[in-house]
């Protein structure tokens, strides 16, 4: 862990004893002193884990899915484009380069980013220098709900801090981080109060001695996200987990766990310097859209969303154009759409306001 980090949160221990994991995992994430997201995250092949948007091929795919959007809305001639934690800024680069070459040029288009992270927002002005020069791309959601908006969010619900809550013979548990009589940090589990009760004994039906976690603050930043424009829809692209597998007991120790160098890692293990992720509830995410007025919220496979969007037509185009070599969008393909990849662990929420 980072001195910094270090220092502050042995000394919110020591003054206040034990506190909330889903309280620790923000302050791991995003502490301003040493946080993962705002000091040390990395991407890719030397950092802490893959993600889709590194891919060309996904961005081509997303962007031809923005396209077909307007043009089934009506084609207007203002079109708004919000990714929320565009991590490196390599998806919005690539998404804005298909836009730029596939709308009309009467169409003005607006590529907004909503990010947390001083260090990356960094990142993103730099690979996105181009389209910056230009006004195409802004750090400030749209200023008006009457425009028609499409929103994209790769890999973001899994990081919102979470609770953990254990059922047990005697009722349910809330997991706490305290500090050993070593100064390490160690898990502690005291009797819930009734509103995580409440909420577990809806959302979670694991079976005693099992764990569950939610995020609490998904309906307040779906409340966010619909306020973006009208028509709205939004894409959210995840590895989760349905009520239906946490009743067949398929993750009993719950899904929280942290990642270093592509390593699986204790989330209490160097907080600051590794990824700590937990996966989405989608019931959870599904009932947070709808309570902020989503008139549609669907489910699918990613490889099923890609697959509709026409990815398989994008790969050809791509392999005959030049702009991908053939063996690298194949293998970009299958790591995206088959089973045994990402096509199947993760799903794609899609909303419509």
């Amino acid at each position: 862990m980072t001195e910094d980090l270090a220092w502050m949160l042995r000394t919110r221990l020591k003054r206040e004893g034990d506190i909330p994991f889903s309280e620790f995992m923000r302050d791991a994430l995003y502490h301003l002193q040493g946080g993962y997201y705002t000091a040390h995250v990395a991407f890719g092949p030397r950092g802490d884990f893959y993600t889709a948007a590194g891919s060309p091929l996904f961005a081509a795919v997303v962007a031809r899915g923005i396209v077909s959007w307007w043009d089934t809305i009506g084609q207007p001639t203002t079109l708004h484009v919000v990714e929320v934690g565009a991590g490196d800024g390599r998806l919005a680069a690539g998404i804005c380069a298909h836009l730029a070459e596939q709308l009309p040029a009467s169409v003005r288009w607006r590529y907004h980013i909503v990010e947390v992270s001083p260090l990356l927002s960094e990142q993103q002005r730099v690979r996105l220098a181009r389209w910056v020069s230009v006004g195409a791309v802004d750090w400030t959601p749209p200023h008006s709900v009457a425009q028609p908006v499409f929103l994209v969010a790769n890999e973001v619900l899994d990081a919102f801090p979470v609770e953990r809550l254990r059922r047990t013979a005697k009722g349910w548990e809330r997991a706490f981080v305290g500090l050993s009589s070593n100064d390490t940090l160690e898990w502690r589990w005291r009797e819930a109060e009734s509103e995580w009760i409440a909420l577990a004994e809806h959302w979670l039906p694991v079976p005693e001695g099992h764990v569950g976690e939610l995020a609490p603050e998904l309906a307040a930043f779906m409340a966010r996200c619909a306020e973006y424009g009208r028509p709205l829809r939004a894409v959210f692209f995840d590895y989760g987990i349905t009520c239906r597998e946490l009743a067949a007991g398929v993750r009993p120790g719950g899904t929280i766990r942290g990642y270093a160098r592509h390593r699986v890692a204790s989330p209490l293990e160097h907080p600051g310097l590794i990824d700590i992720t937990a996966d989405v509830h989608w019931d959870f995410a599904l009932h947070c859209a709808e309570q902020a007025g989503a008139v549609r919220a669907v489910l699918n496979p990613q490889s099923t969303f890609l697959m509709e969007l026409g990815i398989t037509e994008v790969v050809q185009a791509l392999s005959e154009s030049g702009t991908e070599g053939y063996t690298k969008c194949i293998g970009e393909f299958k790591r995206l759409v088959l089973p045994g990849g990402m096509g199947e662990r993760f799903q794609v929420l899609q909303c419509d306001w």
